[in-house]
């Protein structure tokens, strides 16, 4: 019997196909036509009689090739396979030999790569024992793989969902690459456990992207990814997440990440009881994830979570929500272009530095071996001039994020650490001095009270050293002994107040001729009351600025 036409297929060429190939290659009763490209396939009451008689032979078929697979444990191979617009009983027809109950035992590795499925692609509660690859697979409907349990490596990389893709409550027990996966419609990963590194680098998001509550037990790696309609992350469990060089269309939220409520927490406790003697790989693996999962949340274990890079459009916006940002990385990512593009609310910070501030970097961060390259590789590539230049960048950005919403004690704060990394990339002495004097005085602005404090200060010790040294006004001269006489008290306050009143025109800028020193420690008294006190009088009055500007 001759073979199909399809090059490495070895099935023989169907009777009903007229193209030369197999039941499964063939394009007969499957396609009715292609628009821009695409194959536009026959509806299930769009079947004529040959139609229908293509479906029945593929179904028929391949529930036979499942039969085989289940009694040699060889892999499944359905390379280019082109599966017909199946309704549910069909596929309940075609899973027959497989399944038990719910459940859709596939305990062999199989091999979807650039299949193309008309309808309804249906593999819930399917439980993959080896690799399954749908690498290049096109689903033309809805895609479901609900509660779906990937015992090796799931590969779907350049997949095209074209409908909505469920990954609701699936299990990755090994990799799981998404790469350059495009989702035309809304991607489903709720309650979806990762147990290995999870990828969507380059991954197109056309619908909403849904993550929450999923747990991701090693890396999270969407580089490159586009989210062109919300994305929510809603109460992940996460040990890194990476964004870098995202495209964000509309709004991402990540909300009580690494945080559960009770009611959580019980649900999985339960689950873990449940699988307290694990009868299978599969429920072993979930065991581990599980309890990793809850005891990061316990150690209360914030989440590395890279946004770097990151592109917003018209609409784009990030919300960073109830949660530990501590190790949040915020590198060259611009979160204010004509607005502020950025939400945090509620957000805890340990000790109000981020990870990206090498400078200042929480001892915690030596912990995270395995993440180095990637979280401090791009610091660390830079000279310490530019890193100063970008880490006061970030903390920039997190100032300007918190004035937009009216929350300035928490601007302030990091306010402050703009001004410290700012000061690390002054090579110039004489700015580096004013850089430290700032700081002394206003603590950079931000204490009108401490300015005014010193500006006291130095007046008061002006006024009794001048008074000291002594000085002439109106031909009459004033001068404090060294010892004071108790009985003239009123010769004293007379002496301090005359001398209080020289250093206000000395620091006011009025004529020294006015109060004239009686010797050269006088003149350096007075002057120096000028240099002083004009340049904290200076810092104090854009103190009161820069307060009342908010």
């Amino acid at each position: 019997m001759a073979k199909c036409k399809v090059e490495r297929c070895h099935h023989p060429v169907s009777e009903l196909s007229l193209d030369g190939c197999c039941i499964f290659h063939t394009e007969a009763g499957k396609i009715k036509g292609y628009e821009k490209g695409k194959p536009v396939f026959i509806k299930p009451d769009e079947r004529d009689e040959k139609s229908k008689g293509i479906v029945q032979e593929f179904v028929s078929q391949f529930s036979r090739l499942l039969e085989q697979r289940k009694n040699d444990k060889g892999i499944l191979v359905c390379d280019e396979f082109i599966f017909p617009a199946l309704i549910k009983q069909e596929w309940d027809e075609i899973w027959r030999p497989v399944k038990s109950g719910y459940i859709i035992n596939l305990d062999f590795s199989v091999s979807f790569i650039g299949a193309n499925f008309g309808g309804v692609a249906y593999f819930i509660g399917a439980k993959f024992g080896g690799e399954a690859s749908f690498s290049e697979a096109n689903f033309g409907g809805v895609a479901y793989f609900i509660r779906a349990n990937f015992g090796g490596v799931a590969n779907f990389s350049e997949a095209n969902f074209g409908g909505k893709a469920y990954f609701i409550g699936a299990k990755f027990g090994g990799e799981a690459d998404f790469i350059g996966a495009n989702f035309g419609g809304e991607a489903d990963f709720r309650w979806a456990n990762f147990g290995g590194e999870a990828y969507f680098s380059w991954a197109n998001f056309g619908g909403e992207a849904n993550f929450s509550n999923t747990i991701v037990n090693l890396r999270g790696i969407f580089r490159n990814a586009k989210f062109h309609k919300e994305a929510d992350f809603t109460n992940a469990i996460v040990k890194l997440l990476d964004f870098t060089r995202c495209e964000i269309f509309s709004f991402m939220r990540m909300r009580e990440t690494n945080r559960m409520s009770d009611e959580q927490k019980e649900e999985i406790e339960n689950r873990i009881k449940e699988l307290a003697s694990p009868e299978d790989k599969f429920s072993e693996s979930e065991k581990s994830i599980l309890e990793w999962a809850l005891k990061l949340v316990e150690e209360n274990v914030p989440p590395i979570i890279l946004l770097r890079d990151l592109r917003f459009w018209e609409n784009g916006h990030l919300i960073l929500e109830d949660f530990d940002v501590s190790l949040t990385s915020f590198w060259q990512t611009n979160f204010h272009i004509i607005r502020p593009r950025i939400d945090l609310i509620r957000v805890d910070w340990k000790d109000k530095v981020i990870i990206d501030d090498i400078f200042k970097r929480p001892k915690e961060s030596e912990n995270f071996t395995e993440e180095n390259k990637l979280i401090y590789g791009p610091i660390e590539s830079l000279n310490k001039r530019k890193q100063a230049e970008e880490i006061e960048r970030c903390y920039r950005q997190i100032r300007l994020a918190y004035e937009a919403r009216g929350e300035y004690p928490d601007a302030g704060d990091f306010y402050l650490l703009e001004m410290d990394a700012r000061k690390i990339k002054l090579n110039d002495v004489f700015l580096l001095c004013l850089h430290y004097l700032y700081a002394w005085v206003s603590n950079y602005g931000e204490s009108i009270s401490r300015a005014f404090g010193w500006l006291i200060g130095v007046f008061l010790v002006s006024t009794i050293l001048f008074a000291f040294a002594g000085f002439s006004h109106q031909k009459e001269t004033f001068r404090l002994l060294p010892q004071f006489d108790i009985s003239n008290i009123l010769g004293t306050l007379k002496i301090l107040l005359a001398s209080s009143v020289a250093i206000i025109n000395a620091i006011t800028l009025g004529r020294m001729e006015i109060y004239a020193p009686e010797n050269i420690w006088g003149s350096v008294i007075f002057y120096s009351a000028r240099i002083f006190g004009l340049i904290i009088l200076t810092l104090l009055l854009l103190a009161i600025r820069r307060r009342f500007r908010r």
